[in-house]
């Protein structure tokens, strides 16, 4: 009873759903008529969005899909610089989706429409909430891919790491999870690296976390945390999630490639309209994918022939990347 105490409070922690405990918000308006659930049935899908204390943007971007029937929980990882068309004159990068839209909730809804799923909610947190996290637990035991020295004074950044494995602090964390410099394919590389925390985290997590730390790490998120998601809907996913093991928590880049804008200069992320299309319909998509192309751009070839090429996502689960780790490219 005690390890599935603790396993919960792992996938709590782990979630940013420990403010269930304090928190208080306004369920948003739903235009498919629905009400936002308090009980827990099938899959149920949560936008996280980890932002930039500097910019506001999104550094992180995570769809959490929780299969309650098979006790499952899939974080479905969208790199930061995807191209997503708003508007004529708007931003392009999912990054700043929200801003363009007028808010996490509207981000929420036109995910649902584009992915073909319900999003069910969105919790917003600030990524700092990551060093306190990980101070709380006494570090966390990592094993650094690479050497990285980064500085960035107007990100507030200083990146110092060896490679091998390590005990990171929380400030080193924050570190590792937002470094990118060094690695041949920038974001994505950065994508995996926080498979790689995250599964340290886990393992971090359901060997240290007892009972009495849950009051004071709700505590803590609620100086990082928004969220439009009830208590009650917070509560229902905390006990559905109460028998999820590490076996059964997945990452998954929602597959794509990245390129170079022949207009602007910029880079962007393009997703696999069939590669999507497949991995979000183990996640309960039934209405297509992208059916308003919002992900990609008929005038730019080179955005095309990434959209309509097969790229098929490849799927980790936290117990294999904790034994065996994640090959990261990079210039070293």
């Amino acid at each position: 009873m005690l390890k599935a105490a603790l396993r919960s409070a792992f996938l709590l922690a782990l979630c940013l759903l420990v403010p269930m405990l304090a928190v208080s918000s306004v369920t948003r308006s739903d235009e498919y008529g629905e009400a936002v659930f308090t009980e827990i049935n099938g899959v149920k899908n949560i936008l996280f969005l980890g932002r930039d204390d500097s910019s506001g943007l999104a550094d992180s971007v995570i769809l959490a899909s929780v299969d309650t029937e098979q006790t499952e929980l899939t974080l479905v990882q969208i790199p930061r610089d995807t191209y997503i068309a708003l508007g004529e004159d708007s931003y392009k990068k999912i990054n700043g989706a929200s801003g363009v839209l007028g808010g996490d909730a509207k981000l929420c809804d036109k995910l649902s429409q584009a992915f073909g799923l319900r999003v069910d909610g969105y919790i917003s947190f600030d990524t700092r909430i990551i060093k306190d996290l990980v101070d709380t637990f006494g570090g966390v035991e990592v094993n650094v891919p690479m050497d990285m020295d980064y500085d960035d004074p107007y990100q507030n950044l200083s990146i110092h790491l060896q490679k091998g494995k390590q005990r990171l602090t929380g400030s080193e964390a924050v570190g590792f999870v937002r470094y990118r410099a060094g690695y041949l394919r920038a974001d994505l590389g950065r994508i995996d690296a926080q498979k790689i925390f995250l599964s340290a985290f886990a393992k971090s997590a359901l060997e240290k976390l007892g009972s009495d730390d849950i009051l004071p790490l709700a505590r803590l998120t609620l100086r990082y945390i928004k969220t439009d998601l009830p208590v009650t809907a917070l509560a229902s996913l905390a006990k559905a999630m109460f028998d999820i093991t590490p076996e059964k928590i997945n990452f998954v880049t929602l597959p794509g490639e990245e390129v170079q804008s022949s207009k602007s200069g910029a880079w962007f992320y393009i997703l696999s309209q069939s590669g999507s299309e497949q991995l979000l319909a183990t996640l309960g998509c039934d209405g297509g994918f992208d059916g308003d192309h919002i992900f990609s751009d008929e005038r730019r070839a080179e955005f095309e022939e990434i959209y309509d090429r097969a790229i098929e996502a490849k799927i980790y689960n936290a117990a294999e990347i904790d034994g065996e780790g994640i090959e990261i490219a990079h210039g070293n």
